[in-house]
C-alpha cells in the first residue's frame, strides 16, 4: 500500500516535470504585446519588420525542430532538452542589452533556435510515458500548462514593458527554472524502451494533419502579429489592455485545454469544426471591435478554439503515426506550424499588394476567410464519415 502510494506520488512528480517544459513552448509571442513601445524605439522600423520579431524564431524553430529528432538518437532527450532550453533562455533575455534591432532580431532567431530544439521533446515525453485516453488527456494538460505560462509571461510582460520595453524581454528567465527542473528530476528515457534501429518515415496521414495545422498556425499569428499594432494605431487602451487581453484569452485557453481528453470522448472528431468556429467568431469580432471589451471577449472565443484545435492536431499525428515515428512525425509537424507561423506576416502582406488592401483591420478579414475555408473542409470530411459511420474529420 505504501509502495504504491510512493509509485503514485512519482508518477505524479514526473508527470509534473514533464509538463514544466511546456512552460515555456508557448511564450515565444509574448513580446507582442510591446509591439507598440519597441515601434516607438525604433521609428526606422517597418511594420513587417516589427512583425518579424514574431517571425524570425518560427523561422528557426522550423530548422531545428528537425535537427532535434537527429540529434536525440546520438545524445539522448535530456541532453537535448538541456541545451534547448539554455539557447532559449540566454538568447531570450539577450535584447535587455542590445540597442541595435538588427540584433534584436538575431538573438530572437537563435531564441527560436532553442525552442526548436525542445518542443518536440516536450510533446515526444507525452508519447514515450503515455498511450491512449491517458495521452489525451495529457496533451490536453500539456497545452493548459503552456497557456498557464503564457498567461503569466503576458501579465509580466505588461508590466515590465510599461518600465521599459526592454525589461519585457525578462520573462524568458522562466526558462532558467526549467532547466534546473531537467537537469535534476527528468529521466533520459522511459526504463522500460528499448530503442530498435528501424528506418523510420512519416506517414501520408500524419503530413496531411500537419498541413492543416500549418494553414490554421498561419492564421493564428495574425491576432499576434496585429492586435497591439491596431488598437496603438485607433488608441483602443493602453500596451496594459493587449495584455490583459491575452492573459485572459490564455487563461481561458488553459481551462478549456485540460476538458479536451473529457470532450473528446464525448462529440468525438467534431471538436475540430467547433474549435475552428470559436476562432472564426473571434477574427469576425476583431474586424468590428472598437472597445476594449469587444477585444477582450473576441480573444476569449480564440482562447477557447485554440485551446481545443492544437491538441485535437497533435492528437491525430501522434494517432497516425507508428510507436516508432511518432517523435518525426511531430517533429514534422513543429516543423510545419514553424512554417506557417513565420509566412503569416509576409503572406498577408502579399495579399494587401495584390488586393490593394491598406487598412489596418485587413489581417483580421483575411484571417478569417481562411478560418472559412479550413471550417467548410473540416464540416464536410465529418458529414462524410458519418455516412460512412466512421468519425473521422482529418485525412
Amino acid at each position: 500500500m505504501e509502495n504504491a502510494k510512493r509509485r503514485e506520488v512519482n508518477g505524479q512528480f514526473l508527470k509534473f516535470v514533464i509538463l514544466s517544459v511546456s512552460l515555456v513552448t508557448m511564450v515565444n509571442n509574448t513580446i507582442s504585446v510591446e509591439l507598440g513601445s519597441i515601434q516607438e524605439a525604433f521609428p526606422e522600423a517597418s511594420t513587417v519588420e516589427l512583425q518579424s520579431l514574431l517571425a524570425y524564431p518560427t523561422l528557426s524553430m522550423t530548422i531545428f525542430v528537425l535537427i532535434s529528432g537527429v540529434c536525440v538518437s546520438y545524445f539522448g532527450n535530456k541532453l537535448i532538452l538541456l541545451t534547448g532550453v539554455f539557447l532559449f533562455t540566454a538568447a531570450g533575455v539577450l535584447p535587455i542589452f542590445l540597442d541595435d534591432f538588427q540584433k534584436i532580431l538575431a538573438a530572437r532567431f537563435v531564441m527560436g533556435m532553442g525552442t526548436g530544439i525542445f518542443f518536440p521533446l516536450a510533446l515526444g515525453l507525452i508519447t514515450d510515458f503515455y498511450e491512449g485516453e491517458e495521452r489525451a488527456a495529457a496533451m490536453g494538460q500539456q497545452f493548459a500548462v503552456g497557456n498557464f505560462g503564457q498567461m503569466s509571461a503576458l501579465l509580466a510582460t505588461g508590466l515590465l514593458s510599461s518600465i521599459s520595453w526592454r525589461y519585457g524581454f525578462l520573462v524568458y528567465a522562466l526558462g532558467g527554472a526549467v532547466f534546473l527542473l531537467i537537469l535534476f528530476f527528468l529521466p533520459d528515457k522511459p526504463k522500460k524502451q528499448k530503442e530498435e534501429k528501424k528506418k523510420v518515415r512519416i506517414s501520408k496521414k500524419a503530413f496531411g494533419v500537419g498541413v492543416i495545422m500549418a494553414f490554421y498556425n498561419m492564421i493564428y499569428l495574425v491576432m499576434y502579429s496585429n492586435v497591439s499594432l491596431v488598437m496603438k494605431a485607433e488608441h483602443i487602451g493602453t500596451a496594459m489592455t493587449v495584455s490583459l487581453s491575452m492573459a485572459l484569452m490564455t487563461l481561458i485557453s488553459a481551462l478549456s485545454g485540460v476538458w479536451f481528453g473529457k470532450l473528446y470522448s464525448v462529440i468525438g472528431e467534431w471538436v475540430g469544426f467547433a474549435s475552428g468556429m470559436a476562432v472564426a467568431v473571434s477574427f469576425a469580432m476583431l474586424i468590428i471591435a472598437d472597445q476594449p471589451w469587444m477585444i477582450y471577449v473576441a480573444l476569449a472565443f480564440l482562447g477557447v478554439g485554440n485551446a481545443l484545435i492544437m491538441p485535437y492536431g497533435y492528437y491525430h499525428t501522434s494517432k497516425a503515426s507508428t510507436p516508432e515515428s511518432t517523435k518525426l512525425s511531430l517533429a514534422v509537424t513543429q516543423a510545419l506550424l514553424s512554417l506557417g507561423s513565420f509566412s503569416s506576416p509576409f503572406v498577408i502582406d502579399i495579399l494587401r499588394r495584390i488586393l490593394s488592401q491598406n487598412g489596418d483591420r485587413f489581417p483580421f478579414a483575411a484571417a478569417l476567410a481562411g478560418m472559412g475555408i479550413l471550417n467548410t473542409l473540416l464540416l464536410i470530411k465529418c458529414l462524410t464519415a458519418r455516412k460512412e459511420g466512421e468519425q473521422k474529420c482529418v485525412f
